[in-house]
């Protein structure tokens, strides 16, 4: 269940040309906007570090938190889309959604697994082919990830999505089934059991050649 426990300061700021957003970012702050329910597009501007410090949580770019809007009241937003400058990778635009706790979102959320496999043990390597998945909720039951128990993996045993156990609250959305999860040799034990095999052969080879030299 996702707990209301950050909140985020924004000021509002007013609507110009581009000039006026390249003022904002000039002051080392963020412009974004607001929106959704009863809230039309509301411009602001955001502290980059703040802003940092809500999403630090476990849920990530899933957190809910309070937005505090000066003149404009305390709404209780998510992220919905976030703008980065491709050479600096800062941030440069974000997208606040007023959300009600009974909406339904589709959210991606990350893969985490519990257990040691038993190929594991053995030799082999966990992958986790999908790190997030897709899956649809309400913002009231937003889970932290989809957690699955790996314990009775064996070497070359894979999870697809269908068959991992949906968090409370939450459906799976995929159009095609998948593997999430695998247990997959290691290439270097592999390659150590062809080496072993091959050097078995040639031992034999060699057992063969002297007891034919004995006879002779």
């Amino acid at each position: 269940m996702t707990e209301q426990v950050n909140s985020l300061k924004a000021t509002t700021r007013q609507a110009g040309a581009k000039s006026a957003v390249r003022a904002v970012r000039r002051e080392g702050l963020v412009p974004g906007v607001v929106y959704g329910h009863d809230v039309k597009d509301v411009l602001v501007s955001v502290d980059p570090r703040d802003l940092e410090a809500v999403l630090r949580t476990e849920y990530a770019y899933n957190a809910v938190f309070n937005l505090e809007i000066d003149g404009e009241g305390t709404h209780q937003v998510m992220v919905r889309d976030m703008q980065f400058d491709s050479v600096r990778r800062v941030v440069t635009h974000v997208d606040f959604k007023v959300v009600a706790n009974d909406d339904k979102v589709i959210l991606e959320v990350p893969v985490q697994t519990t257990g040691t496999a038993k190929g594991v043990t053995k030799g082999g390597r966990l992958d986790i082919v999908r790190r997030s998945v897709k899956i649809v909720t309400t913002v009231s039951e937003i889970p932290v990830a989809v957690i699955h128990d790996v314990t009775k993996l064996e070497i070359g045993d894979q999870v697809y999505i269908d068959e991992m156990k949906e968090p409370e609250g939450s459906k799976f959305e995929f159009n095609h089934r998948y593997p999430v999860i695998r247990v997959a040799r290691r290439r270097a034990a592999a390659a150590g059991t062809e080496t072993a095999a091959a050097d078995s052969d040639d031992e034999d080879e060699d057992e063969d050649g002297e007891e034919g030299g004995s006879e002779e």
